[in-house]
């Protein structure tokens, strides 16, 4: 389970990790940049890490590089898919605090581009793509049109799913992600030849205080922002198995409260 919750978001926390980083004591663009080299690479999780950042004068662009597990980004399917990726790091801009806001300030200061690139661990394959400071400064100046919660949810939602079925063992397959009333909810298939149903309802509680002390607790950078994420469109998260031969379904729940 972990491998699959640890990918939300990613595609979005990866401008908002450099950019945090990237802002120390020192107020110009430049100087924040040589700071934030010196500390790569930094993890972001599970997912992967950024390996660099640097600045081209030539076109007034910061250039950040990632290194990610292909198992949890795939590069392929996230290069279909740079439209919805900008968008979700728009609302991610629109929403921006402390030192994100004040990295994104220096930014807009300088008439800064930013340029994300992403490298997959195993293929080699790569990907790319820029925002413009006009761009940048009007998600800033967006609101809504970009910070509602709920959009942003269902934008993450979108990409976990562009990038499904998902195996996590050989009897459990992470099928989809969706809203389902008051939960952003993970589906997983079990092969009931592999698990028997019945071990999984017999203990249900065991587990869910087990994903509780192991996940919730102490969550990957990535999940920790789908958590606060899911706590700003007011969803609690839960985890459905559903029985690949008989269609028995277990759930298990983490209410807004719990989160």
């Amino acid at each position: 389970m972990r491998k699959n919750v640890s990918m939300l978001l990613t595609a979005a926390i990866v401008v908002m990790t450099l950019l945090m980083a990237s802002c120390k004591e020192d107020s110009r663009l430049k100087r924040s940049i040589q700071e934030a080299k010196k500390e790569c690479p930094v993890s972001i999780g599970m997912a992967g890490e950024m390996t660099d950042i640097s600045y081209d004068e030539a076109t007034n662009t910061v250039v950040i590089h990632y290194l990610m597990d292909e198992k949890l980004f795939n590069i392929d399917v996230m290069r279909k898919n740079t439209e919805l990726l900008k968008e979700m790091a728009y609302g991610t801009m629109a929403t921006a605090e402390g030192s994100f806001k004040q990295a994104l300030d220096e930014m807009l200061g300088s008439g800064a581009n930013l340029k994300l690139c992403w490298k997959g661990k195993e293929s080699g394959k790569e990907m790319e793509f820029t925002l413009t400071s006009e761009e940048i400064n009007n998600a800033r100046k967006s609101g809504e049109a970009y910070a509602n919660p709920l959009k942003m949810l269902e934008n993450a939602i979108s990409v976990t799913n562009q990038q499904a079925p998902m195996a996590v063992d050989e009897a459990t397959t992470m099928t989809k992600l969706s809203i389902q009333g008051d939960f952003a909810t993970y589906e997983y298939q079990i092969d009931e030849t592999k698990v028997p149903f019945h071990k999984l309802v017999d203990m249900r509680d065991q587990m869910k205080e087990n994903m509780r002390n192991a996940v919730f607790n102490n969550p990957d950078p990535a999940f920790k922002d789908f958590i606060n994420l899911c706590k700003k469109a007011n969803k609690g998260i839960a985890y459905k198995y559903v029985g690949m031969q008989s269609g028995n379904t277990c759930t298990i729940e983490f209410s807004l409260s719990e989160l």
